[in-house]
């Protein structure tokens, strides 16, 4: 004879398996999360209408980013293409060479 649970139920199991899944599911999102949170301030977002001159020059090549945290990057490539980078310090109102 047939139970009649077991037959609106064909897996004994389904309700594990289900929540398998969505911890499965919740534990990748929260670290996702995490990773984000952690990584943040080491993001650069690429301003576009900065405007850098050197010398009172536009240079030929010269790329802004801003990191979350409002420190400026900036990338300068030379007529032959030798960048240099420079990190501007908004709140101490400093530049410094990366690579000098």
């Amino acid at each position: 004879m047939i139970r009649h649970d077991d037959v609106n139920q064909p897996f004994k199991n389904g309700n594990s398996i289900i929540t398998l899944i969505l911890g499965l599911f919740f534990a990748v999102f929260a670290g996702g999360a995490l990773t984000y949170a952690i990584a943040r301030p080491h993001f650069w977002q690429r301003v576009n209408n900065a405007k850098v001159t050197v010398d009172e020059k536009k240079p030929a090549n010269a790329d802004v980013y801003r990191s979350s945290g409002g420190v400026i990057l900036i990338h300068l490539a030379d007529s032959v293409g030798v960048r240099t980078e420079y990190i501007y310090l908004p709140s101490i109102k400093r530049a410094g060479c990366c690579r000098c």
